[in-house]
């Protein structure tokens, strides 16, 4: 039987050792044409249930940040062949990720081309428009 969504990434937070962090409260940040859009994790990856889990191409995903060594560590053992990543799409600006920077680093650094991910539309984010 598969796991229901948000106990897929409360095991992936685990096995990322990331255990300590309250996963429940940590915000999602995305700018698209200069309007910011923000948000909690837990939400969105509810509602990321609604969608079909589909492939997202990593050359329509903005260039990953720049990790201290800590970052990289932790990106290291994101499974990014298990648990998906949660998107928005952006249309002609590309993907925006949600949740799952790490494992998109991790993915590109191991020559992937693309991801599984829930791809929720942008006009469906429009309520988390930051005031």
């Amino acid at each position: 039987m598969k796991q229901p969504l948000n106990k897929q990434f409360r095991r992936m937070q685990k096995l990322a050792g990331i255990l300590n962090e309250d996963w429940n409260n940590e915000d999602w940040l995305l700018t698209n044409d200069k309007i910011d859009y923000k948000g909690k994790i837990e939400d969105i990856v509810k509602m990321a249930k609604k969608y079909d889990l589909v492939d997202i191409k990593l050359n329509r995903i903005g260039k990953s940040p720049d990790y201290e060594e800590s970052d990289i560590k932790r990106a290291e053992k994101a499974n990014y062949n298990k648990f998906p990543i949660v998107a928005v799409d952006l249309g002609i600006n590309g993907v925006g990720v949600l949740d799952g920077n790490h494992r998109v680093f991790q993915a590109r650094e191991d020559g992937k081309t693309e991801l599984k991910g829930y791809l929720i539309p942008l006009k469906d984010i429009k309520k988390y428009i930051k005031q």
